[in-house]
């Protein structure tokens, strides 16, 4: 469980980048 629960944090912020990542190309395409 706590193993679940470090290696969900680990991932979570690469999640965010990520979505930070396509935010930025979209609003490219718009322009």
């Amino acid at each position: 469980m706590l193993l679940n629960i470090s290696s969900f944090h680990l991932q979570f912020p690469f999640i965010y980048q990520w979505i930070i990542e396509i935010k930025k190309y979209l609003s490219m395409k718009n322009f």
